[in-house]
């Protein structure tokens, strides 16, 4: 292991040169001036090499060593342990059932459908056994833990896992592998994935209609008495519940950082398998605990997924008409995806430390509107202009088209110049070939959103000028971009001038819409994607006079297009819909879910949609990861609203004009703002002396180093045993485009 080394970029300029000493990840620090290599790129790629070599090496000798201990290319018999020690849960501590996955294919390879099954340990409540099954010698292995439901109560914690993995480096002389599972301590445990081998492949979703006072259920004055209320399964299937599984009730507070009055909030939920399994019965009880009132749902009640119901309810007493059950629902289906399993889960919750604030392009490298962009926002080229000015997110929206195209677009409809006459036309009647050709782009209106008229066309002839008279760094834009081995556009043939000028043409003018997937294959993978799922309000519906595709069909199309593509890159999402906040939430487990909020500037019907408190409280509920706020509603009391979110373990991003002003953006990294979406970016990056793009630490996944190695023969575990010893170094590229593995070749 002597002699391989690892070139940091340090403070100041300089270059820290590291040299292992020995296995264990101690390093010797020598450090040197940036004057002395010969340029970035080529000490970007020595320290991907040296890093490269220093981390195979080592792997490799642990390969060897777990291979001569357990014989090469043999197996070993292992069976798993797991203890669930009583009080991980406030009410009880004990699973309905657990298992183990891992990045084997003995151990499913990451998909629940494949989960290794544990038994209670005879004479046992807190002792979870497998059966003994043969694994490949050649360590280590990963795996983790998967928890479903509550014994007493099924439908509570649904689905539970740990969201870092755990490594067996060696197995025990027993071959036992032992380990603890609690939901409090130093675990680190997600829940609520909505998946058919956990509690079930759809999710029913119960609470008040938003911003209703009145409560659930209504009793008719004759019956109205001091009670409660139990939903429960209307067509029991579980022998030892004969009455019906109880849906899970949570409650939750509205958080207050003023002194606005709190207001409890109650959600009922249940899983099945099947929509029939989602039919439902509501009793009313007094305080004794008797029954007095009762009502059922039939599925065709819920059958669009999504909306509000009303039910009678029947008194059991004179069998007359007691009261009225109102709600809101809301079904989550499950995403069947093949890649949509426990594997390289970048959801990280916030944590105290040394935060890094992001900065992230609006829109790519800003909105159109903006005086002085000469790049529509939203296409390619925004978006590698972002890169080159040193973003570590891009923030764009995305639509279906009528087709089912995830596309890139902000505005639910797109605004077209046919002669003197402007129309609108809602993206879901647009197909795909259509707002990708060129035609559509030269008639699209929004080069400049606050031109009108003949203006449009005078702004768009003052932006293609700009940009012919960029031409040149446009050209090296072009070249800084593409000219990296294996990349999909990259010439067949250096030599092929007249190719890579019509290339370079098509890239630098293209104005038409991009989607989603070119998003993905077109910009540097180091790049993040801040991807924002818009969808209309009811009153936005009726304004545009068209049908929109279903919530749930939405959200599975944005992520079906994300887990193909994503690879490496880190992906984000937010919106300002609370159900497809739900939805994106509990159909995966990999990615953070974001809520965003106008915080007041804009009223809403829905009051979830109308503060930044109100925001919070949506997002806490719901275990989302954090509240992207417009920032003129919290600039001013910053001091108060960040240490709020980061004591409820939420990121806390802001969005809006206001970003664009130096000062502002100084006084919230002041306030550990976690991240500032901004159309300025060149501009700030320039008044910051921002010289290359940095991830938060915070934002890390437990893989991310990863991103170092794309060899094939360097699998994702060596690189995890690279990332926990050299967990506390953070790297930075020299140069900002690209992401590090596009050095090899």
């Amino acid at each position: 292991m002597q002699g391989h080394c690892l070139w940091l970029l340090g403070d100041g300029g300089s270059v820290k040169f590291l040299k292992s000493i020995d296995l264990n990840g101690f390093f010797l620090t020598q450090t040197l001036h940036s004057s002395t290599l010969r340029e970035g790129v080529s000490a970007t790629y020595g320290m991907q090499r040296t890093y490269y070599s220093l981390m195979k090496d080592k792997s490799q000798s642990v390969e060897q060593q777990k291979a001569t201990e357990n014989g090469k290319g043999g197996s070993v018999a292992v069976s798993f342990r797991v203890n669930t020690p009583h009080g991980t849960d406030a009410s009880d501590g004990s699973f309905s059932s657990l298992g183990v996955v891992g990045n084997i294919s003995e151990l499913g390879s990451w998909n629940l459908g494949n989960l290794i099954r544990l038994k209670r340990l005879e004479g046992s409540d807190s002792v979870w056994v497998s059966e003994t099954i043969l694994l490949p010698a050649a360590l280590p292995f990963r795996y983790r833990v998967v928890a479903n439901g509550n014994r007493s109560h099924p439908n509570k914690r649904p689905l539970l896992w740990d969201v870092f993995s755990r490594h067996v480096y060696t197995i025990p002389d027993d071959g036992v592998v032992q380990c603890t599972f609690t939901l409090s301590g130093k675990d680190v445990v997600d829940s609520g994935w909505v998946h058919g081998s956990g509690a079930g492949a759809l999710q029913l979703r119960v609470e008040s209609p938003p911003g209703s006072t009145e409560p659930l259920v209504k009793l008719y004055p004759e019956y109205n008495q001091e009670h409660r209320v139990r939903l429960y399964e209307a067509r029991a299937k579980d022998a030892s519940v004969p009455g019906g599984k109880e849906f899970a009730c949570e409650v939750y507070s509205h958080v207050s950082l003023g002194d606005q009055e709190t207001k409890d909030s109650v959600m009922y939920i249940m899983n099945g398998q099947c929509m029939e399994d989602l039919e439902f019965g509501i009793d009313v009880l007094d305080s004794s605990g008797d029954v007095f009132a009762r009502g059922f749902v039939p599925v065709e009640s819920i059958i669009d997924l999504e909306g509000e119901f009303a039910v009678s309810l029947l008194s059991l007493r004179d069998y007359k008409l007691a009261g009225i059950f109102k709600a809101t629902y809301l079904v989550v289906k499950e995403l069947s995806h093949p890649k949509n399993t426990l594997c390289s889960i970048q959801r990280t919750p916030w944590t105290s430390g040394k935060q890094v604030t992001l900065d992230i392009g609006h829109r790519g490298s800003g909105a159109s509107k903006v005086q002085g962009h000469s790049v529509r926002e939203n296409t390619l080229l925004s978006f590698q202009k972002a890169a080159l000015n040193h973003s570590d997110f891009i923030e764009f929206d995305v639509h279906l088209t009528s087709d089912n195209e995830v596309v890139v677009h902000h505005d639910f409809e797109v605004t077209l110049g046919l002669g003197k006459t402007q129309i609108k036309v809602a993206l879901p009647l647009i197909r795909s070939d259509q707002v990708r050709s060129k035609d559509f782009a030269e008639r699209m209106s929004n080069p400049s959103e606050h031109h009108k008229g003949e203006a449009i066309k005078v702004e768009k002839n003052k932006r293609e000028a700009s940009l012919k008279r960029t031409m040149t760094s446009g050209e090296d834009m072009y070249r800084n971009i593409f000219y990296k081995p294996m990349h999909s556009m990259s010439p067949a043939s250096p030599s092929d001038l007249s190719h890579e000028l019509n290339q370079m043409r098509v890239f630098l003018s293209d104005d038409s819409f991009a989607s989603l997937r070119q998003a993905f294959r077109m910009t540097p993978t180091w790049l993040g994607f801040n991807i924002e799922l818009k969808y209309p309000t009811d009153e936005e519906i009726v304004a545009m006079g068209t049908r929109f595709y279903s919530r749930n069909f939405f959200v599975d199309a944005v992520l079906s297009t994300v887990l193909e593509e994503y690879g490496r890159r880190k992906v984000i999402f937010s919106t300002f819909d609370p159900a497809c906040a739900e939805l994106l939430r509990l159909k995966q487990c990999k990615f953070n879910v974001f809520f965003l909020t106008c915080g007041g500037t804009k009223v809403f019907k829905d009051p979830r949609m109308n503060s930044v408190e109100a925001a919070l409280q949506f997002a806490q509920a719901n275990k989302l990861h954090g509240v992207v706020a417009e920032i003129s509603s919290i600039v001013d009391r910053l001091d108060t609203v960040v240490p709020m979110f980061h004591q409820h373990g939420l990121y806390l991003f802001t969005y809006g004009d206001m970003n664009n002003n130096i000062q502002t953006y100084s006084k919230q990294k002041d306030a550990g703002i976690d991240a500032i979406i901004m159309d300025d970016v060149a501009r700030i990056g320039k008044q910051t002396n921002k010289t290359s793009s940095m991830l938060s630490k915070s934002m890390r996944s437990p893989s991310s180093l990863v991103e170092l190695c794309s060899d094939p023969s360097v699998s994702e575990l060596q690189l995890m045993d690279l990332d926990r010893m050299a967990s506390q170094i953070n790297i930075s590229a020299l140069s900002p485009i690209g992401s590090p593995d596009e050095f090899f070749t």
